[in-house]
């Protein structure tokens, strides 16, 4: 016995087809009929993040800025130079001894006199 389908008529198919299409049409232009408000939204998204960076600012919410040390001076004054490397580990001191002048001291412990 063979199955049975139902058969449907091509017309109706094709009518369901065409009023799907003009369905799709119709929200398709009615959303690019909509397309500049995305530019007018996205502008007011980045005027408000701006007045809110500004307004952190002056409410004082950002650390103050770091002062750039001079590349070059004339005079360096200190009570002990310390040397270290990128690690943070110190690797010399220099450090005053009395009225006799200094002391080096390389590593954390080993002590050297000058040479």
């Amino acid at each position: 016995m063979a199955s049975m389908m139902p058969v449907t008529d091509l017309n109706t198919q094709v009518a369901k087809l065409e009023k799907d299409y003009r369905n799709l049409q119709a929200r398709l232009d009615k959303l690019e009929r909509r397309r500049g408000g995305w530019l007018a939204a996205g502008l007011a998204n980045v005027l408000l993040l701006v007045l809110a960076g500004l307004l952190a600012d002056y409410l004082g919410w950002f650390p103050p800025a770091v002062d750039l040390l001079p590349l070059a001076a004339k005079s360096v004054e200190a009570e002990e130079f310390v040397l270290r490397d990128r690690a943070g580990t110190v690797r010399a001191r220099l450090v005053p001894e009395g009225n006799r002048g200094y002391r080096l001291l390389e590593g954390n412990t080993a002590q050297q006199p000058a040479r």
